[in-house]
């Protein structure tokens, strides 16, 4: 073992001796077992830097929990987005104009849409990530004592701007600090393609370490299914429209994607316009949801009134709604349900 001593002079002449030790001659057996066990008491593993399949490759910061549950700002196909996945899914909040093209949409639906971020689901095999598998803190920990039981390679180097050991074999390389306590600080693999610093955050932290992860999935409930298409089963009509410029009730009949088991929540987005398929002047819009079996159709509808609407709807002699109808993602339950599971970690 190796020893670093830094000699601080006093006024009065007397030596004080601080005396640092260093990993710099240990076993990388040793060495990787030891920051194996460090991980024993760690919440989440934050990954900054490249994480890839051989679909996807993410780029940005990225926080894995114990669970396996991971969290944070990527890129993902040149968009800059935020990804939740959690509980066998994958969510990404991202541009209007990134969902809306992911999903298919087409010009004039799109156009009911408010714009800004929404959170959309996607099938997991599209990114082809295990994060609980491979990069959760107990994934990492028994990759670590796989790979003390191998024959590996060991150099001195630079990770996060500290000291480190650099434990690697042809297609992963472990970087673990030389002075206090064997901790992980940057981690590669050939596959599935990482390379990133690694910052630990320990299970004494407490909620505060996944307060951001708890937050968002806490939106969850309004997340489209990008991957499934509900439908418009009739035609759009008002259900109660006494006088123009007063409130107005409009509705539909939605029905879930073909491929949809169970029950599907459907909203839909209704507009009042002067001209067809929601152009000209726009008067307001309202959105309604509901639950549907799959395979039926049912009616939802909701109310225009106030705004442009109670201005200048009684200068009209016609007017228009437009709708198109949208599959959620989760049921409303689900979320308290993925709220309670990462709390309970």
């Amino acid at each position: 073992m190796a020893f670093a001593t830094l000699v601080f002079i006093g006024l009065a002449s007397a030596a004080i001796i601080l005396t640092v030790q260093e990993n710099t001659r240990e076993k990388p057996r040793d060495t990787l077992l030891k920051a194996a066990a460090a991980l024993g008491d760690v919440r989440t593993l934050t990954y900054s830097g490249t994480i890839g399949s051989t679909s996807q490759t993410l780029t940005g910061k990225l926080k894995v929990t114990k669970g396996g549950r991971a969290y944070g700002p990527v890129t993902w196909s040149g968009t800059s987005a935020t990804l939740l996945a959690a509980d066998g899914r994958v969510f990404l909040r991202e541009p209007k104009s990134s969902l809306v093209g992911r999903m298919q949409v087409d010009t004039t639906d799109a156009a009911l849409l408010p714009d800004g971020d929404y959170w959309g689901s996607i099938d997991p095999n599209e990114l082809g990530l295990d994060f609980k598998g491979t990069l959760s803190p107990p994934a990492m920990a028994a990759l670590m004592r796989r790979y003390a039981g191998l024959r590996t390679a060991r150099s001195e180097t630079t990770a996060r701007g500290r000291k480190a050991i650099k434990i690697s074999t042809s297609d992963v390389a472990f970087y673990i600090s030389r002075t206090g306590g064997h901790e992980l600080l940057r981690y590669e693999s050939s596959y599935p393609k990482i390379a990133a610093d690694v910052t630990a955050q320990p299970v004494s932290g407490g909620p505060a370490t996944v307060a951001d992860m708890t937050a968002d999935m806490g939106r969850l409930g309004d997340a489209f299914d990008a991957s499934r298409r509900a439908k418009v089963a009739a035609k759009v009509e008002f259900t109660s429209c006494g006088t123009f410029g007063r409130p107005c009730s409009v509705g539909v009949k939605v029905q879930p994607d073909p491929g949809t088991s169970g029950t599907a929540r459907i909203r839909a987005y209704f507009r009042l316009a002067s001209q067809r398929n929601g152009g000209g002047k726009v008067f307001g819009d309202c959105r309604a949801d509901g639950d549907v079996p799959a395979g039926r159709t049912q009616q939802v509808q909701c109310t225009i009134s106030g705004g442009e609407w109670a201005k200048h709807g009684s200068e009209y002699k016609t007017v228009w709604v437009y709708t198109a109808a949208f599959q959620l993602a989760i049921e409303l339950q689900d979320v308290p349900r993925m709220e309670r599971a990462l709390a309970d970690e």
